[in-house]
């Protein structure tokens, strides 16, 4: 339904993951990032093993010049080491990558913080 659709300000990541889950009448908040990617919603780097399909993957662009940002990517996660995304730097559309792969080259999984 949205694999190869193209990456463009109305339809970044965020909004990619936001339209994915509404398909499925579920609701993702508006999202900053300048805040932490919320605890609930966010797999991070030691569950990623045992990441559901669907879920959601907060990453960090290690070469973003905008330090105050807490996360610049966000990707779903399906099976056996893969996610889907829209990024400007892996083809500029949804696609499907690895996210061994991505995490190598270009992110690192975003910070969460647990609710008090």
């Amino acid at each position: 339904m949205f694999l190869g659709r193209p990456y463009g300000e109305e339809f970044d990541c965020i909004e990619f993951i936001r339209a994915v889950y509404r398909s499925a009448d579920v609701h993702i908040p508006k999202i900053s990032p300048l805040a932490a990617p919320p605890y609930e919603f966010n797999i991070r780097k030691e569950e990623l093993k045992n990441a559901p399909e669907g879920s959601i993957i907060f990453l960090k662009d290690r070469y973003d010049p905008r330090k105050e940002r807490k996360w610049t990517h966000a990707v779903i996660a399906l099976r056996h080491g893969q996610c889907i995304h829209n990024s400007i730097f892996y083809g500029s559309k949804v696609t499907i990558s690895n996210i061994e792969t991505i995490t190598k080259d270009r992110y690192d999984f975003a910070e969460s913080v647990p609710p008090p």
